[in-house]
């Protein structure tokens, strides 16, 4: 017979296993349900002798993990906004809501439409593959929060959220041109600027 020390954690699929004349070996499969440690035991049979080795071992179960901004942390400037990705490491075997929070919302937040102000708070509903969906994180104040995104039977993913300073610049380098030449684009962006520059 295998046997899990934990079922709870993860249980045997068939066990006893049977070996049939001339089959040197068998498979069974660990089913893992929650996140815990179990030893997997292989029974010795009355008739043969108990090996002193490689009877045990040892199946680690973790919850699988939501990723926020393929972790990384997130940058935006004041006044501005940048979207970040939410994944899941795994699909979940039913759907599942992902909640996705800011911790201040006095210096960022967060929206899934880039057109309407955010609040400290988006909600993914009916979850049901590895992605999730995109978050656009509004910068409001100069400053430092995080964001938090959890669901139902994985582990939480936080990140550090910056909020630096914004402003307009040309993108561009400088160039020539002749006074009988045409107009030159000379674009102008808004975005972060890197603090003391």
């Amino acid at each position: 017979d295998v046997t899990s020390s934990d079922p709870t954690v993860g249980a045997i699929t068939t066990g006893p296993v049977t070996f049939l004349p001339n089959v040197g070996a068998v498979a069974t499969q660990f089913d893992p349900l929650q996140a815990g440690v179990v030893t997997i035991t292989a029974e010795t049979p009355a008739g043969f002798d108990q090996s002193s080795t490689s009877r045990q071992i040892t199946a680690t179960v973790t919850a699988p993990d939501i990723s926020i901004n393929s972790g990384f942390d997130v940058r935006v400037g004041e006044d501005l906004q940048t979207p970040i990705f939410i994944s899941l490491q795994t699909a979940p075997p039913t759907s599942v809501d992902v909640t996705v929070t800011i911790g201040s919302g006095s210096v960022a937040t967060l929206t899934q439409t880039a057109t309407v102000a955010g609040g400290t708070t988006v909600v993914f509903r009916d979850v049901t593959t590895t992605s999730v969906g995109t978050v656009f994180v509004q910068g409001r104040a100069l400053g430092a929060t995080s964001i938090t995104a959890s669901a139902s039977g994985y582990d939480p993913d936080t990140r550090a959220v910056t909020v630096d300073p914004s402003g307009f610049v040309i993108s561009r380098s400088s160039f020539a041109t002749t006074t009988y030449s045409g107009n030159t684009n000379v674009p102008i962006v808004s975005g972060r600027l890197t603090p003391g520059t």
